[in-house]
């Protein structure tokens, strides 16, 4: 998953930097939306897809490990008739209740502490913060090509300000809403067609949200570009979407 997201946003970035349009001309933005929201569903789709696989293995996890119990666990030999004459899930067992105290008391404890760490460990370590930017670094080569684009002086700066704060602040918090998201729809549908266009819709979603959060980034910097300084502006934008994005990923 780890490459096929790098890929798809290699594609996507791509995309953007032969891309022409005004963002202050609404109809252009207008068609710019309309293909980046089409692009984005057919280059993150197929993630999103294995994603809500990936949620609904964790919760099946989950559940088995909750109705946990010895009695349904048995070993290759007793398959066999035990050739060596000893039975390794008796001495398994035995071994169990020399450890924990008697196997009820295992059974609790992989029901229990087990279950919520191996399952705290899938759901938020799988894809976790330092992840995200791995697969997300297309985005920071994209703006660190805008600032490119400027001489050395104070606007060159303020773009590697913007970069910043969509690779490390705006992009995790949109993956971590797209986690969030594809937790809740991860249900699996009675048709494969049903289930990618869920897959699809979810990418989309996904789109739409990001859309409106870099709406939003502009005309706030673009607010703070009249009260402040442009490389300021560039710092306070930074730091408010890096609290957000911060609080996100703790809760």
């Amino acid at each position: 998953m780890l490459l096929g997201g790098h890929l798809s946003f290699s594609v996507y970035i791509v995309v953007l930097l032969y891309w022409r349009g005004d963002a202050w001309d609404w109809r252009a933005t207008f068609v710019s939306f309309f293909v980046f929201e089409v692009l984005f569903a057919i280059c993150f789709g197929l993630i999103f897809h294995v994603l809500r696989a990936y949620c609904r293995a964790v919760e099946t996890l989950q559940q088995q490990l909750c109705w946990f119990t010895l009695d349904s666990a048995y070993s290759s030999c007793c398959e066999t008739d035990h050739p060596s004459g000893l039975c390794d899930r008796d001495v398994i067992l035995q071994c169990i209740s020399f450890w924990f105290g008697s196997t009820r008391r295992f059974e609790d404890y992989v029901r229990s502490d087990v279950r919520l760490l191996l399952t705290k460990q899938l759901a938020n370590e799988a894809v976790s913060y330092r992840r995200v930017l791995q697969f997300t670094t297309p985005v920071l080569w994209w703006f660190v090509d805008m600032a490119g684009l400027h001489t050395l002086n104070h606007s060159m700066f303020s773009w590697f300000i913007i970069s910043l704060t969509y690779w490390l602040a705006m992009a995790p918090g949109g993956m971590k809403i797209a986690l969030q998201l594809s937790y809740l729809v991860r249900r699996r549908c009675s048709r494969m067609c049903l289930d990618i266009c869920v897959s699809v819709g979810l990418a989309a979603t996904i789109c739409l949200v990001s859309y409106g959060v870099w709406i939003f980034e502009m005309f706030f910097t673009r607010y703070l570009r009249t009260q402040m300084d442009e490389l300021a502006a560039g710092f306070v934008t930074f730091g408010c979407f890096g609290m957000v994005t911060t609080l996100m990923w703790q809760c």
